[in-house]
């Protein structure tokens, strides 16, 4: 009897447990997936030797985001960068040089919850909202044609480039260690395995879902390295995507550094990108 009595506390223990699981990753699943307190207030390094504004993005009448604005004395050639979840790091401000350096004015800034920007924990309705709130200043309020415009977008904000490429018209993306869906990324996670995400998901960034609808180039590149998102990702990715594209793995990069341990890998996706984009705007 008290063999019985242990294995049903023990059964409603395990149940207990599992529900409990299931409502974390419903309701807590924001909080996992985003990590605003990573991002300093002041984000730009301060030996960053490039020149730079720093500029507010209106998004609604009462909320917006802080950016970084760097102009370019002449030309139209224009990149709009999108960080991760964690923010603009070190490594990013490295690949904004590159581009920087290629003729190309950049604008990068903090999602809301992020930085400066106006508060409220993200979600995925939100960024994507903010995403299109720097397009329009870009494209509306600075003139850019949006044929000229560049979208690199790292980890989770190669998924936020992905969805603006998919509402709004623009000359390419860049797509640096991005994944293919959350579901995907919670499947390399062993213990979300025993739950079910499917149902539970909410914050769903299904970039495998809205890549194959996009027809412009889009340069992929993806650290071998990388323990944070697989880089088998960034691959089937580029084996759903239309052409133009172009896919290239950087054996000694990880998540953060590619820029870093290869800034060629950059520069050769400007190249390409530029090439199509020339292509394909005649």
């Amino acid at each position: 009897m008290a063999r019985k009595i242990m294995l049903g506390w023990l059964l409603i223990g395990l149940v207990l447990f599992y529900l409990g699981g299931c409502g974390y990753l419903f309701f807590g699943q924001r909080r996992i997936i985003f990590e605003p307190q990573a991002q300093p207030l002041h984000p730009v390094p301060l030996d960053f030797a490039l020149p730079y504004e720093t500029i507010t993005i209106p998004v609604t009448s009462t909320q917006q985001l802080t950016g970084w604005w760097l102009p370019q004395n002449k030309g139209d050639k224009t990149l709009l960068f999108l960080h991760g979840n964690g923010g603009l790091t070190v490594y990013n401000f490295q690949a904004i040089a590159l581009w920087y350096q290629a003729g190309y004015s950049v604008l990068a800034f903090n999602y809301r919850g992020y930085g400066q920007s106006s508060p409220g924990f993200p979600q995925e309705s939100q960024v994507y909202q903010d995403a299109a709130a720097a397009y329009r200043f870009l494209t509306e309020t600075k003139g850019i044609p949006a044929q000229q415009l560049t979208i690199h977008g790292h980890s989770l904000g190669g998924a936020i480039a992905i969805e603006l490429a998919q509402r709004y018209p623009v000359g390419g993306l860049f797509l640096e260690g991005t994944f293919t869906s959350m579901f995907a990324m919670s499947t390399t996670k062993p213990l979300y395995r025993i739950f079910p995400v499917s149902f539970l998901l909410h914050q769903r960034f299904n970039s495998a879902a809205k890549i194959p609808q996009l027809q412009l180039p889009i340069f992929f590149c993806h650290g071998e390295l990388d323990e944070t998102v697989p880089s088998t990702m960034g691959a089937q990715l580029w084996a759903i995507a239309n052409e133009p594209k172009q896919f290239q793995a950087v054996p000694e990069a990880d998540h953060h550094n590619l820029a870093a341990v290869s800034p060629t890998t950059i520069q050769q996706g400007i190249t390409w990108l530029e090439t199509k984009r020339a292509l394909c705007h005649g």
